[in-house]
């Protein structure tokens, strides 16, 4: 669920079709958390935001974008999707949040303590998402992992992760991400890769 004020806020879906295997799909989800990222930093500048793997932005260390990947496979496209659905929801000009959420959300507004244009920003930030999206299918996904990994929340510092199945613990520094956008943790067994949907970090 999303909590979001009427008419304040950006909550959109959009439809694609990537040329991508299922265990690839991973980078659509890296490919809007940093087309989010760069439109923000032009939008509440001089703020800079960051990326909570797999699909938060942070701005001032509060989450105010969440994005999750929805996936139909029919067999006839070899391994590869029929379409994906991209679902985000940005806090933009909402002021108050829910008390259970108070300490971790924000939005645009208040990191920024203005008020943002709806519009420009919608238009700025799906022109950046297009652009990135015919960057992955055109198979430059390095740049678009260096790129968030640069503004990866917590880099090269130490996390504990839990499993979704069991809720087993897991400790490491964190590497970046793989090259299917999997989290990579160096844990005392060596360097692991953990896919979104398997471990959270609350």
């Amino acid at each position: 669920s999303w909590t979001a004020d009427q008419g304040e806020n950006l909550l959109f879906s959009v439809v694609l079709r990537p040329a991508l295997s299922g265990d690839r799909l991973g980078l659509i989800t890296v490919t809007g958390a940093l087309a989010v990222a760069e439109t923000l930093d032009g939008a509440v500048a001089p703020l800079h935001a960051t990326i909570k793997w797999p699909n938060d932005v942070l701005l001032r260390g509060r989450k105010c974008c969440g994005m999750l990947l929805e996936s139909s496979f029919s067999g006839h496209r070899r391994g590869r999707p029929d379409f994906v659905v991209l679902g985000i929801g940005l806090n933009v000009n909402q002021d108050r949040f829910p008390k259970n959420l108070s300490d971790q959300a924000a939005s645009l507004k208040q990191a920024a303590r203005r008020p943002i244009e709806r519009v420009p920003l919608f238009a700025e930030l799906l022109d950046r998402l297009e652009q990135h999206y015919q960057s992955l299918m055109k198979g430059n996904d390095a740049a678009i992992r260096s790129a968030y990994e640069a503004r990866l929340y917590r880099n090269g510092q130490p996390v504990t992760l839990r499993t979704t199945d069991d809720g087993t613990l897991i400790s490491g520094t964190v590497r970046g991400i793989s090259t299917e956008g999997a989290l990579l943790l160096e844990t005392d067994g060596g360097l692991q890769a953990f896919h979104a949907g398997a471990v959270t970090s609350r």
